[in-house]
């Protein structure tokens, strides 16, 4: 078959993956219908601005191959603008079902403030890219959930553009799926930016979780830190590429990366590859990642008083959880991530 007689979709599967990326994304069927969605506004309060993304805004190939096939399929998605000086508390869902496509914008005008929950559940196959925008003097605490079914699959490609004294807090959350390939991408541009990551994942039975993350700091004067935590039971695994990019004269950076997961069984697995790439001399930047076995001492020491060996197992595994659960703004997702980890945990 010829170059022209390709279908995009075929076009899309012939491009080579990264060479950091662990999930092989041309194995991924793209022959199947694919469905152009957009997620769900559940609750908002404050002034909003809801509009359709009719198609992709700006051409990302070069970018992702996540937001590549997002482009080619993607017919429709969201696009949220705050206005400014306005706030405003935004609850949205990505309803899988089937297998599907979406394009979001999301844009916080100047002196903006919003809080966005976002869940993302149901049962197929998801590629998702959004952009989110955050212009000087606004404020973004975003919720990302992802509780899939486990039979299914989602790609997704988030890139966070922040100007001059804007702040992101960014709490992720990820349960669900078979396998899931995601990249987030936070763009410190302007002087005053500052962009805070927390996530947690829990990964059981031959769930597959490969996360990319970039934090790019463009200009002076800007902070980034970035914490990731998770629990892998049985045959799950995690991969973890993190960098920190600082970029020649974007002096005065701070700038932190640590990934760090804890196995419960012999055959979970998790390789983590934190890296700095710095190009400014007045900085400071720091990365660490870890990956190991349950205490068997701790164990040892707690059913010693008692406490049933499973039972312990889990208090240790949540004990290990604590510092990123502290670094949740929403208390309510606080609350929410617990439980269902306390259900994931008998699953």
């Amino acid at each position: 078959m010829s170059i022209s007689q390709m279908s995009k979709q075929e076009l899309f599967a012939q491009l080579p993956p990264k060479k950091n990326q662990y999930v092989d994304l041309t194995k991924v069927d793209y022959s199947s219908q694919i469905s152009s969605t957009a997620p769900e506004i559940l609750k908002k309060t404050g002034e909003i601005e809801v509009d359709e993304v009719s198609s992709a805004e700006d051409n990302r190939i070069s970018r992702s191959k996540t937001s590549a096939f997002v482009d080619f399929t993607a017919t429709k998605g969201i696009r949220i603008n705050i206005p400014k000086n306005a706030e405003a508390n935004i609850e949205l869902r990505s309803n899988v079902n089937g297998r599907n496509a979406e394009r979001n914008i999301i844009v916080l005008e100047e002196n903006s403030k919003a809080t966005i929950t976002w869940e993302i559940a149901g049962n197929g196959f998801l590629a998702s890219s959004t952009d989110f925008v955050l212009k000087s003097g606004s404020e973004l605490n975003l919720n990302e959930i992802q509780d899939l079914s486990e039979e299914s699959t989602i790609l997704n490609h988030h890139e966070a553009r922040l100007k001059k004294d804007s702040k992101l807090k960014w709490t992720v959350v990820t349960l669900g799926s078979r396998m899931q390939s995601a990249e987030r991408h936070m763009q410190l541009l302007e002087q005053g930016a500052e962009a805070r990551l927390v996530e947690v994942f829990f990964g059981n039975r031959s769930q597959l979780f490969d996360h990319n993350l970039t934090m790019n700091h463009k200009s002076p004067n800007t902070y980034g830190n970035v914490l990731s935590k998770g629990i892998l039971k049985d045959s799950a695994r995690n991969v973890f590429f993190g960098l920190i990019k600082i970029d020649e004269g974007a002096q005065k950076t701070n700038s932190f990366l640590a990934q760090h997961a804890m196995l419960m069984s012999e055959n979970a697995i998790c390789n983590s590859v934190p890296s700095l790439e710095i190009a400014a001399n007045d900085v400071k930047a720091s990365h660490s990642a870890s990956a190991g076995q349950i205490d068997a001492e701790q164990i040892f020491y707690l059913t010693s008083r008692g406490i049933p060996e499973a039972e312990a197992r889990k208090m240790i595994a949540q004990g290990f959880l604590d510092p990123a659960f502290a670094r949740i703004p929403s208390d309510e997702i606080k609350e929410r991530l617990r439980l269902r980890v306390e259900q994931k945990w008998s699953d």
